[in-house]
């Protein structure tokens, strides 16, 4: 809702870089970036990530989750935050935190026996089945590894890499492992105050070799507070103002669809 920009606090963000080992020493194509601001009295971090890959690289990507946890400064004034909230782990710092991306956690399986596990699915529930392999899974339930996070809900969506470009087929001249690389996962500091309502893939898609993911949640707001410093309408006036030009023609045009149009 776009009137929500006049109760929201003032939006921060900062990135966190590592160098992949590639052919340009200073590229950095890994890493991740957190946004976070505060609606009325609940605080939100979002952060997206890519990790490291390849199979045998497991250990590499929970090295750089906490790196990332504990390298993302935000919010940029900690003396806001109540004695709970101090932590070095920026996820802690937050009512409500979604994590997303390409993860990069693989399935420790041969490649032809989890294609012909997804040959024979006959339902989406069956996907699930597949999480036993799941390195995500698996070091979540060892290790520090997302911490309080869950995952948004059950997987009902079939692997989500890696893919031919322009096609739906599982890609055969690198041979990877078909795996759950795109995940959303969140954590909220008391239970129930987030609801995940959908987490599913866009098989149509077909211009990377990922097929991306969403989730639809719903989030519990609590009552404004008076020590956050609002936003108070600072956005890009342009933007704001072409919303409202193509909202405007939208109406007209449902208005037109339901009603006779008459033009004198």
């Amino acid at each position: 809702n776009r009137f929500l920009i006049w109760y929201l606090s003032i939006p921060e963000d900062e990135t966190y870089n590592s160098r992949s080992p590639c052919a340009i020493p200073m590229l950095k194509t890994k890493g991740a970036i957190g946004v976070s601001f505060c609606i009325f009295g609940t605080s939100f971090l979002f952060i997206n990530s890519h990790f490291p890959a390849h199979e045998s690289q497991c250990e590499r990507r929970v090295e750089e989750y906490e790196k990332i946890i504990t390298s993302i400064n935000l919010p940029k004034d900690c003396s806001l935050l109540k004695s709970r909230y101090i932590t070095n782990d920026v996820s802690g710092r937050f009512d409500c935190v979604f994590w997303f991306g390409d993860l990069n956690f693989r399935l420790d399986s041969k490649r032809e026996d989890v294609c012909h596990y997804l040959s024979s699915v006959e339902c989406d529930e069956m996907y699930d089945n597949l999480l036993e392999f799941d390195q995500l899974t698996q070091s979540m339930a060892k290790s520090t590894l997302f911490r309080g996070f869950t995952e948004a809900s059950q997987v009902m969506f079939a692997p989500t890499y890696k893919f031919e470009l322009n096609s739906d087929q599982y890609e055969t001249v690198l041979k990877r492992v078909p795996s759950f690389t795109d995940r959303i996962l969140y954590r909220t500091k008391r239970l129930g105050h987030i609801i995940n309502y959908q987490y599913k893939s866009v098989p149509t898609f077909q211009t990377s070799d990922h097929k991306p993911v969403f989730a639809l949640f719903e989030a519990q707001i609590r009552h404004g507070r008076d020590d956050i410093p609002l936003n108070l309408g600072l956005f890009n006036r342009e933007v704001y103002i072409e919303g409202l030009r193509r909202r405007a023609v939208e109406a007209g045009r449902k208005m037109c669809e339901n009603h006779d149009c008459v033009v004198a």
